[in-house]
């Protein structure tokens, strides 16, 4: 059937141009991934049909084994994607045991140009099964497609990274004109994700990605893709970005309050600025040997040369356009021009502009939040890579013109989103010769686990999920959590009554509203929301009743961290700083005055003293000082730490080393800090992405809620793409 379904179709608002493989509203585009839209594709052909599942899978991953759950993330994304049809039911009709119906009425456009009645073909279609079965014979057995599917996993990447170590010994180019390979790269042994996106390098014959080493500190490791081994770069602890030179042979990067430059451990590590590494840093380095940065100590974007020296202002916050952030910018070819983004209080504002070294005069060049790319095919035809939602997409862009051309197409699915200061934020890298890399999200890769002192597990809190940030109420009873919707990719807060276990929504904005923490009496969840444009701070009460308040609403970036146990202040991070907000009158204090990285601050029971995380030794850990009042800091983990939290009544202290969860008695005697030696209380797992917390200490010390890995999924392997535009066509 499919080959005689060549023009425009119509369904509701909808149009299908099964030709061109597009799906539009009007004059706009929906994006979709490659194998979401062949789902529809399918679907609309066999209109009235219900097509079991088996037929499906078939039909869309012909030569390749893929489990249910991705024909069911398909559907999903296209009900989402298409809404509800006119008598408010789904265009795609679930046939419990069965499958899947397309149930919408179908017209051909009056142009187009081979008259085809599609409805009377499916009415002929359904008289007629001999012609069209429900599914093809031979029908291979589920518990057969489903045999040792894990051997198949493996021996095809096995399959792919050799061919693709053969293919760049041989000498070819990163990626030929012709022909396409796509493999995956794992993270050494023993080797769990950081927080560094994957950077293949400007040749397409090296990644750089971030790792956390079994001695707790964060590394970058660089891997030739004509070798199976990445060996780690020395003098990157605490690395969180990493960019290349224009000639492929160094890396800059972010650690420690500093920018830095690797040779690939041909010469010591290099200092060339101070640059804080919260909140995203990313840098871009020209053939001049200049070197283009954000970083959250700085409004605006900053040059310096890639040797050190002088930092210089590139562009600056346009009040009287209300911008708050300029961030993640990218060089184009001719090594003067870059693309970054501005966020904006208005979102007519917000966007990808084009500025350039020898003007402050900038352009406009995409209406979208995210980090921009700049890739060209092997054939030299530019193109600008950038987020909707989880769908990575691509369009022609004239890197001389500066001007996009023709339609936005999708380039991959379900593509990660770490935790940003703007939303769209991805983990993905172009080469400037076809070779792409990026991340993918998992669909429900967390659970909530209940563990006592000694690691045992005693229960689960809800379903899996795609769980961070979880926050406990005061009385235990309740716990409230940040959960993504990985088909349109936002965050949203989700409420749990532990008692009955029943589950609820508790915020609705269609933007990132996440980091949650209570105040002390339990009425009210302050959260960090992206509602404006820029990361404001919010509460609303806990009953779920009536609308989110403003408390901290700039359009400085800021970031959530706890509410004080006497409920006066709310800690926050921006520009550097932690911050003290009087909830009663709104008026801030700092109370640090340098933040090496996010600073996860609580504050003790007796108000006495703030526990946070720093990078400033080139590795993260815990330290203790005063608050609010002079005193010097006492590091509190010897071999690294993060995610420090207090038990209620003050006398012990807990956080996160490598894979262990740690103990530390404590006491204070007026302004006296006393602590022991830190002790291992058991080993945990944790998700990918450095949060806040991963996990929350019940009242009396003696169980914890944490955010686990389903099964050994603690990782998600890098996907490489050479020659990607000729891989979109196969």
């Amino acid at each position: 059937m499919s080959s005689e379904l060549k023009d425009v179709f119509e369904f509701g608002p909808y149009q299908i141009d099964l030709e061109q493989r597009l799906l539009k509203r009007g004059n706009d585009l929906i994006p979709l991934a490659p194998k979401v839209l062949e789902t529809l594709i399918v679907l609309v052909e066999n209109r009235g049909r219900v097509l079991e599942k088996e037929y499906l899978l078939k039909r869309i991953w012909p030569d390749t084994f893929v489990e249910d759950g991705s024909l069911t993330r398909n559907i999903s994304t296209l009900r989402k994607a298409l809404g509800h049809g006119p008598d408010d039911e789904n265009y795609i009709a679930t046939v419990p045991k069965r499958g899947y119906r397309f149930s919408a009425t179908i017209t051909q456009v009056p142009n187009s140009k081979v008259p085809y009645d599609i409805n009377a073909s499916h009415a002929a279609a359904v008289q007629s099964r001999s012609t069209f079965p429900a599914s093809p014979e031979p029908n291979p057995s589920p518990s057969n497609r489903r045999l040792a599917p894990w051997l198949i996993t493996a021996f095809a990447t096995l399959l792919a990274i050799v061919f693709a170590a053969l293919y760049f010994r041989e000498g070819h180019p990163a990626a030929s004109s012709e022909r396409s390979a796509r493999f995956l790269v794992s993270l050494p042994e023993n080797v769990r994700p950081g927080r560094v996106s994957p950077a293949i390098s400007p040749d397409g014959e090296k990644l750089v990605f971030g790792g956390i080493d079994t001695d707790g500190k964060t590394r970058l490791w660089f891997r030739p893709l004509a070798s199976l081994i990445a060996e780690p770069i020395g003098g990157s602890d605490g690395a969180v970005s990493a960019f290349w030179s224009p000639d492929s042979r160094s890396v800059g990067f972010f650690a420690g309050g500093k920018l830095k430059r690797s040779d690939l451990n041909r010469s010591p590590t290099q200092v060339l600025c101070d640059a804080s590494e919260g909140l995203r840093p990313v840098g871009t380095w020209n053939r001049d040997g200049v070197i283009v940065f954000n970083s959250e100590d700085r409004h605006g974007l900053y040059r310096v040369l890639a040797n050190g020296g002088a930092v210089v202002q590139v562009t600056a916050l346009d009040a009287s356009r209300q911008e708050n952030l300029h961030a993640w910018p990218q060089f184009l070819p001719d090594g003067r021009h870059y693309i970054y983004l501005v966020q904006s209080d208005k979102p007519e504002n917000t966007g990808i502009y084009a500025g350039s070294l020898d003007s402050k005069v900038r352009k406009r060049v995409a209406n979208v939040s995210t980090n921009p790319t700049y890739a060209e095919s092997p054939s030299g035809a530019g193109y600008l890579l950038f987020m909707h939602a989880s769908t990575l997409m691509a369009q022609r862009f004239d890197a001389e013109r500066l001007e996009l051309a023709g339609e936005a197409f999708s380039v991959a699915d379900q593509v990660s989103l770490p935790p940003s200061p703007a939303p769209g934020f991805a983990a993905f890298s172009a080469s400037w010769n076809g070779v792409l890399a990026y991340q993918t999200l998992i669909q429900a890769p967390t659970e909530l686990v209940w563990f006592n002192r000694q690691g045992r597990r005693l229960g689960t809190v809800g379903e899996p999920g795609n769980y961070s940030l979880p926050a406990l109420s005061p009385d235990e009873k309740r716990l409230v959590v940040t959960r993504m919707d990985t088909q349109i990719g936002t965050r949203d807060l989700w409420l749990f009554d532990l008692t009955s276990g029943a589950r609820s929504r508790f915020s609705f904005n269609p933007v990132d509203e996440t980091n949650p923490t209570w105040s002390p009496d339990g009425t009210q969840i302050a959260f960090s929301s992206f509602g404006k444009g820029n990361i404001d701070v919010y509460q609303k009460a806990a009953t779920g009743a009536g609308n989110a308040e403003p408390m901290i609403a700039s359009s400085e970036v800021k970031l959530l961290q706890s509410w004080t146990p006497d409920g006066r202040f709310i800690l926050y991070g921006s520009g550097g700083k932690l911050w003290a907000l009087s909830v009663n009158d709104g008026r801030k204090q700092a109370v640090l005055s340098t933040l090496s990285g996010e600073s996860q601050a609580n504050v003790s029971p007796d108000m006495k003293w703030v526990t946070y995380r720093s990078n400033e030794s080139g590795r993260s850990e815990v330290y203790v000082q005063s608050f609010l009042s002079p005193g010097s800091q006492r590091q509190i983990s010897t071999a690294g730490g993060e995610e420090p939290h207090w038990r209620r009544d003050g006398k012990e202290l807990f956080y996160i080393e490598g894979k262990r969860l740690m103990a530390v008695d404590v006491g204070t005697y007026g302004r006296i800090f006393d602590f022991g030696v830190p002790k291992p209380l058991f080993d945990v797992s944790l998700e990918v992405e450095t949060r806040r917390s991963h996990y929350q200490v019940a009242a009396n010390g003696q169980k914890f809620l944490v955010v686990t890995p389903l099964g050994s999924r603690q990782s998600v392997p890098i996907t490489v793409v050479t020659n990607w535009t000729v891989a979109l066509k196969q």
